[in-house]
């Protein structure tokens, strides 16, 4: 079928063959239909198939000959992918319909998309967060609105935003079009649709193949040390490739990043981290070729169309299955073929199989020595906190880019040092080089992450020459590792711990007999015991796993957590019940008072029921659950007046 064949208008028409569409994709071709005739429509279909035009195209036809304000919402995930739906609505629209858009999104000033609301448009494209924070401030009345779009849906729903989807459902007329789309389904989608009165005609393309078929790609099985030399080697082929790399962690991307531009290849990291002008220009930065390498996290995984990506990279292999679809769909779009290579590692295997499950067997590609570089230069340090390199070198605009919000973030005086991780990558040995050990204890406490400068301890490892040949510092190597004195150490972590969790409970920390004992007491031990004591458990394994980071354990040392007060057989259901309403009420007053959401922890499922159901609909609080997983903690917040 051609465009020309569904009842489109001649300047629609006109504006597709504009921009070089004459057929609808197959996502397309079996959404038009329904979404003109006002149907509700869930749409599944592989990364790269069309799937914005498939909403955009008839929302913009509905839009001819309409009433004033007829409002349209789009509902993003991510920031890039809002901007890049907003620019997609721009383009049909010219020559077809006056339209008025306003893109919502995090991280941009509030005033110009004040100004687009006041302008009373007609499309919204938004993410959550900012959408709800209009609604709130009744700047944005969607009581009219005709049609709701959920962008990759459930990514949506995997990033926690089910209760503000509920929430700006529940401000729109009931009779609106639901539409939703996605590459891969969601069971917890469909109720929430059937909840809300949407019954939506299921459309599903390549339900057994979820990605695309000109996309080939392949498993490298390589040491952890050996995913750089392996990456830049098949960067550098061809003379350059044009390509996305994948990290799982902020700091892995910044790190990775600015290690190939040591390399000589025009890499830059995009994360949560930076601020969003600064990722809108690395985004544009991209598309215009000035950079041949996006160093991303998932932020840039879901739904952005960058033309003729060569090669996707998996530098670390994701731990949900569903973002491995997602992240080589960036290449391989539309009419291109593209490649996607997953670097799995040791640490990586634990998320393999998933994705086995999810889109079968990979074939694993033939390693040998040529395909890895001899060249590679020293791995660079990255500080934790601002994710900046440590060392020189960089250009002013470079270090611009890559500096995460704030922006106007004050920097430690440039002096010569180097400080890098020990071979191996192990945490409880801090490396520094520097002229003066004060800073170099300095930010061996930020590297460990504590206060207290008694517990660290230190030494030279080398002496370098004169910072100016014969006078002046000499440069030095520290090395610097941690006392095992538990008390010191656990004390301020269990604290935080517990304090994070609102848990009424003190701890204090003891080693005697070779034993760590860690004594709980306070009206909220009976939670930590509950359920033979699971919550005490992994309260243990999470000590033992700081403790096994942050210094060297002797094998004969053992770890004792115990609570003081009525033992779990002693506590009835119904205690149990009055000690959790006297949780509730608690920071209920703290909310009162500081006029800010609140969050409890260590909740099972029926805990989690209990406040929901303690917090009911006539009460001036509301709640929503957070996270994945059978412990999932609980907002409580007041309701918006």
């Amino acid at each position: 079928m051609e465009f020309k064949d569904f009842p489109l208008g001649e300047t629609l028409l006109a504006s597709l063959e504009r921009l070089g569409f004459t057929e609808p994709t197959p996502i397309q071709g079996q959404c038009l239909g329904p979404i003109l005739q006002g149907l509700d429509v869930m749409a599944l279909a592989e990364t790269g198939s069309g799937k914005t035009g498939a909403f955009a195209i008839p929302l913009i036809e509905g839009l001819t000959g309409q009433e004033e304000g007829a409002t349209y919402v789009v509902l993003s995930p991510t920031r890039e992918l809002a901007q890049q739906t907003h620019g997609v609505f721009k383009d049909l629209a010219t020559g077809v319909v006056d339209l008025r858009t306003a893109c919502l999104i995090g991280g941009d000033a509030t005033t110009p998309q004040e100004r687009a609301l006041g302008d009373n448009p007609s499309v919204v494209v938004a993410t959550p967060g900012r959408m709800i924070d209009f609604i709130q401030q009744k700047k944005l009345d969607l009581s009219g609105a005709r049609t709701i779009v959920f962008d990759e849906v459930d990514r949506l729903f995997d990033m926690g935003f089910k209760k503000d989807i509920e929430f700006i459902l529940s401000v729109m007329p009931p009779e609106r079009q639901i539409l939703m789309f996605s590459a891969t389904g969601n069971q917890d989608v469909r109720e929430t649709a059937y909840r809300h009165g949407a019954n939506p005609l299921e459309i599903k393309l390549n339900e057994d193949d979820l990605t695309a078929k000109n996309i080939h790609h392949v498993l490298a099985m390589v040491g952890t040390h050996e995913k750089m030399s392996f990456l830049v080697n098949e960067l550098r082929k061809d003379g350059g490739i044009y390509a996305l790399v994948f990290c799982n962690t902020q700091f892995q991307t910044h790190l990775v990043a600015h290690w190939l531009r040591l390399m000589n290849i025009k890499a830059r990291p995009i994360s949560g981290r930076l601020t969003q002008p600064v990722r809108t220009e690395l985004m544009e930065d991209f598309k215009a070729r000035k950079i041949s390498v996006l160093v991303c996290t998932d932020v840039a995984a879901r739904g952005l169309h960058i033309e003729a990506v060569d090669l996707v990279v998996n530098y670390d292999l994701p731990r949900e299955p569903e973002n491995y679809v997602h992240r080589i769909g960036r290449t391989g779009r539309g009419e291109h073929s593209g490649r996607a290579i997953a670097l799995c590692a040791h640490e990586d295997c634990a998320h393999l199989d998933a994705i086995y499950n999810l889109v079968g067997p990979i074939p694993k590609m033939e390693l040998g020595p040529g395909d890895f570089v001899r060249n590679l230069c020293r791995k660079p340090q990255i500080d934790p906190k601002t994710l900046l390199p440590s060392g020189r070198g960089e250009t002013t605009r470079e270090r611009s880019m890559n500096r995460p919000a704030p922006s106007k973030e004050k920097r430690t005086p440039m002096v010569p040092f180097v400080h890098s991780e020990m071979p191996g990558g192990d945490t409880r040995i801090f490396q520094y080089t520097h002229v003066s050990e004060e800073e170099a204890r300095r930010a061996a406490l930020g590297y460990f992450q504590i206060n207290d400068a008694s517990i660290v301890q230190g030494e030279i490892l080398k002496r370098g020459r004169k910072r100016f040949f014969f006078f002046g510092p000499s440069q030095k190597t520290f090395k610097f590792t941690l006392k095992p004195i538990y008390k010191k150490l656990l004390g301020p972590f269990v604290t935080d711990v517990l304090r994070l969790s609102r848990l009424r409970v003190q701890a204090s920390v003891g080693l005697k007999n070779r034993v760590v004992k860690i004594n709980f007491k306070g009206p909220d031990t009976g939670f930590l015991r509950r359920n033979s004591g699971e919550y005490l458990d992994a309260l243990a394994s999470v000590v033992k796993i700081y403790c096994a980071k942050r210094i060297f354990l002797p094998k004969n040392v053992h770890f004792h957590l115990e609570c003081e007060g009525k033992a779990e057989a002693d506590i009835s259901p119904r205690e149990e019940e009055e000690e959790l309403r006297a949780r509730v009420d608690s920071l209920k007053e703290e909310i009162r008072a500081s006029g800010k959401p609140g969050v409890l922890k260590f909740l099972n499922p029926t805990q989690r029921r209990l406040i929901h159901q303690y917090i009911g609909e006539g009460d001036e609080f509301e709640t929503r659950s957070l996270g994945d997983g059978h412990y999932k903690r609980v907002e409580i917040d007041l309701k918006p007046s």
